[in-house]
């Protein structure tokens, strides 16, 4: 538990905050995956967006026993969420923690990647 807070402390130190200040688009597909991505969100004092539009990045909650589960860009918003639905979200033995930033023509781009053992 206290190797997952420091990781978790050691990504969100190093995530620009003026970029990432406000509105975060959140994809996690499991109960477990959405609790893990709230309490990101309630350290760093970001606010969840339904609008990726608007988001300032994404972030991504899976779960998985790889490395690195997902791919480090996407055409879009969209087969980065299908791509987070096929991990294995409930029984996934590592928690990943990942900020996607959008580009202007809506290519998605790894920012950060970071993963832990999950506690069940």
């Amino acid at each position: 538990m206290i190797i997952k807070k420091l990781l978790i402390g050691i990504l969100l130190w190093g995530v620009n905050c003026q970029i990432f200040a406000t509105e975060v688009f959140v994809i996690a597909h499991s109960i477990s995956t959405r609790a893990e991505a709230r309490k990101v969100i309630q350290k760093k004092g970001w606010i969840e967006t339904t609008n990726s539009e608007q988001a300032k990045g994404i972030l991504v909650v899976c779960r998985s026993g790889l490395s690195y589960p997902l791919n480090f860009s996407y055409k879009n918003i969209k087969e980065l969420n299908e791509d987070a639905n096929m991990q294995l979200n409930i029984t996934g033995s590592n928690y990943h923690i990942y900020i996607f930033r959008m580009s202007g023509n809506r290519t998605v781009t790894e920012d950060q990647h970071i993963y832990y053992p999950t506690d069940d």
